[in-house]
């Protein structure tokens, strides 16, 4: 690891950087369904979660 992604905040390192690295959110992102279909197709329009 380098000197400067080992000082970043801790968000920063753990961030997710593709779609499966993202755990217990297959409902909405999982195969086939309309959330992840958007993001692959770069296609995603603003929205909010509650």
């Amino acid at each position: 690891m380098n000197k400067q992604i080992k000082n970043a905040p801790l968000a920063d390192r753990m961030r997710p950087e593709k779609l499966e690295d993202f755990l217990g959110q297959d409902e909405i992102i999982g195969a086939g369904k309309l959330l992840r279909q958007a993001v692959l197709s770069d296609k995603l329009p603003s929205m909010i979660f509650c």
